[in-house]
């Protein structure tokens, strides 16, 4: 001790204060290590518990079943063009983004879009189909692309299709012919009318093949399309305030009893979408920032 005192008086300041500094953060480092082990070490374990205990699995993918970091919603261009098949310039009323759900040992499951409403876009969302455009389709009008980067997570349960990455997809809503009307299969709990008679036509019941139809019934827990959401649902938003901004509450929709695969075989499976997001009108408006969240659970 005697010889560390007599250094002490020998050093700088300067070096005292850097040492003093140096010894401090060391012993608060060794301080922390029993707890951040243990923190990892819980979160380790809950991954694990979690697999164990949850044997059915269902993800949120990109378009093909891919990561979904390959799904991006920042490019909304709502001053954007389209040529009609007269070539004539109109302007864009809406834009389109394929994603998909995938998963296994789910019979059906239940999709929920959450979103603020600082734009006052409306939202629809339709089952998807992979389509060859004709002559006169436009391009973002008619259908959308997405370039395959083979990029599925490990974790999907899906066997590859072979489709070799930079291939370009197209997509457009799935089709069905009501009183010999084409519309889109909306997941809406909505009716559509007819252009030509006005009669109003079912558009949200389609029939998978197997002799059962599937109406679908997506609607809005907490408000209308385009509005703002009442207070029913803002405790999921924000459980620890009260006064929130309205356009910050979010809108919730749900539509659930979506087909999955077979939880009695362990099928594996993925349905592929369009989410659509209209302009309501106002392209040339000043747009915020919005937050969207998609989000699915299974049963079996």
């Amino acid at each position: 001790m005697t010889h560390i005192k007599e250094w002490w008086k020998t050093i700088s300041k300067r070096q005292r204060i850097e040492f003093t500094i140096a010894f401090l953060t060391t012993i608060i480092f060794i301080i922390q290590i029993p707890y951040v082990y243990a923190w990892f070490t819980n979160r380790r374990e809950a991954a694990r518990f979690e697999r164990i205990d949850r044997p059915n699995s269902l993800y949120i993918t990109a378009a093909h079943r891919e990561d979904a970091i390959n799904f991006v919603m920042d490019d909304i261009n709502v001053n954007g063009k389209w040529i009609d098949s007269d070539g004539n310039e109109e302007d864009a009323k809406y834009q389109d983004y394929v994603f998909s759900v995938a998963g296994e040992r789910i019979d059906t499951f239940t999709l929920q879009l959450a979103h603020t409403t600082n734009n006052q876009y409306k939202y629809e969302i339709f089952l998807a189909e992979r389509y060859e455009p004709e002559g006169t389709d436009i391009e973002g009008k008619d259908y959308i692309t997405y370039t395959v980067m083979n990029d599925t997570p490990e974790d999907v349960p899906y066997e590859s299709d072979d489709i070799r990455t930079g291939t370009v997809l197209k997509y457009r809503p799935k089709m069905i012919e009501v009183d010999d009307v084409w519309l889109p299969l909306t997941l809406n709990r909505t009716l559509k009318t007819d252009p030509e008679t006005s009669e109003i036509l079912e558009t949200n019941v389609y029939n998978y093949g197997t002799g059962s139809s599937v109406t679908f019934n997506g609607a809005y827990l907490n408000g209308t399309d385009g509005g703002t959401a009442n207070t029913s649902l803002r405790p999921k938003s924000y459980d620890r305030y009260t006064n929130v901004e309205p356009h910050a509450n979010a809108l919730y929709w749900q539509c659930t009893n979506i087909p999955g695969g077979d939880s009695t075989t362990n099928e594996a499976f993925y349905v592929e979408f369009i989410l659509r997001v209209y302009f309501n009108g106002n392209s040339t408006a000043y747009k915020d920032t919005d937050i969207i969240y998609l989000t699915a659970s299974g049963t079996n």
